[in-house]
């Protein structure tokens, strides 16, 4: 009986450890992107996977006789202790990735969860002879200590952390993002009670691994879309939604596409060094993201280049919004005195269907344009929503 609940444990964490790892190999494969969500989660995931192993070789070794046993089962369920609180620290700090892009507002907190993982982890090797977290007697079986209940309870302060951190910002997270966050906690919540009150039951980190499953639907596929470096769409993204855009477009939902380059940007690279020039291209994407938010979806192309998908009313106000876009960055050029003067250069066009333009045809007309722009600057704003 015994030996069949252990194989049904071996089961629970093969099946675990084979979700890992396909979100880790999708997450590996994924556009090199890398922001500082990714990194967390990749690290979620290892940190995960390493706690289920140990906790499957508990399970495993549990009972069985020897004395090398014994001391691969205390350094599994030791380092198990401290991986354990190493996870739920790595989700917090997941979370306020998101709901804090700013890492200034999260540094003291860093420091005490570095501090109370590395008290777990010396109360947990202490173990080995006072006890304190665990036991293991002279048949090899394991025994939680006095402190685990305490040690328990702090683990999940973490994911209650988390969790409100969530509720208090979630007037700036989306509704897709919200959900996911929430539904996190609830299978390590369910599976962790039920594995504190009934020893033996292996759920917690099988539930999880499911949990992170939930994370990487809801959340990392969309990390994805993402660029690093100004924080707004990618290119990925964008051709993903104008195709989606186009293919909707017969059912009177009127847009434009526009091609924007930042003018002069290698020569503030130059003169500047790279570190002023990031700080450009993001003040730019900022005041662009800004200026669509209600209107537009906005996305980095590459390099220098952004693109805009402008919803209109009617295909003629496409100068109109092109030429407030050059109104709002001489606005912020006047109100900030910087080392460099933004201005673009800018290509448009109407997506018209009866035109029957793909995708990539109608970019093509507007890179034309945005090309006409370079060469006669001076008659940038009347020429450059003009069809060829």
């Amino acid at each position: 009986m015994l030996h069949i609940k252990v194989l049904q444990a071996v089961d629970i964490y093969a099946l675990s450890l084979i979700i890992l790892a396909v979100i880790g190999f999708k997450s590996w494969n994924a556009p090199k992107e890398k922001m500082t969500q990714t990194r967390l989660f990749s690290a979620l995931i290892v940190l995960t996977a390493l706690t289920s192993i140990l906790d499957a070789v508990t399970v495993v070794l549990d009972g069985v006789p020897g004395k090398p046993v014994r001391l691969v089962l205390q350094l599994a369920v030791a380092i198990g202790y401290s991986l354990q609180m190493s996870v739920c620290v790595m989700w917090s700090r997941y979370v306020r990735a998101i709901v804090y892009p700013d890492p200034k507002r999260s540094g003291w907190k860093i420091y005490l969860e570095n501090a109370i993982i590395i008290v777990v982890s010396v109360v947990a090797i202490s173990s080995f002879w006072n006890g304190l977290l665990f036991s293991v007697d002279q048949n090899n079986i394991y025994h939680r200590g006095p402190l685990f209940p305490a040690a328990a309870l702090l683990t999940f302060s973490f994911l209650f952390v988390g969790y409100v951190d969530v509720m208090l910002n979630r007037t700036y997270v989306d509704r897709h993002t919200l959900f996911a966050l929430l539904c996190f906690a609830l299978p390590p919540a369910i599976g962790g009670f039920v594995q504190g009150l009934f020893y033996g039951v292996c759920l917690l980190w099988p539930s999880m691994s499911l949990s992170l499953l939930i994370v990487y639907i809801g959340i990392q596929n969309d990390q994805l879309m993402i660029d690093e470096l100004p924080g707004i769409n990618n290119r990925r993204s964008f051709d993903r939604t104008l195709s989606r855009r186009i293919s909707t477009a017969r059912n009177g939902n009127r847009f434009g596409v526009m091609l924007i380059d930042i003018d002069n940007f290698r020569s503030v690279n130059d003169r500047f060094g790279h570190g002023e020039a990031d700080d450009m291209l993001r003040t730019f994407a900022r005041i662009l993201d800004y200026h669509f938010k209600d209107t537009g979806f906005v996305a980095r192309y590459g390099g220098d280049e952004f693109a805009v998908i402008v919803n209109l009313d009617r295909y003629d106000e496409l100068d109109a919004v092109r030429n407030s876009v050059h109104s709002r960055l001489e606005e912020w050029n006047q109100k900030n005195k910087r080392k460099w003067h933004l201005s673009a250069s800018i290509g448009c066009a109407p997506y018209i269907p009866s035109d029957g333009l793909t995708a990539d045809e109608l970019l093509v007309q507007v890179d034309k344009l945005l090309c006409f722009t370079r060469i006669i600057p001076g008659e940038r704003r009347f020429r450059a929503g003009r069809r060829l």
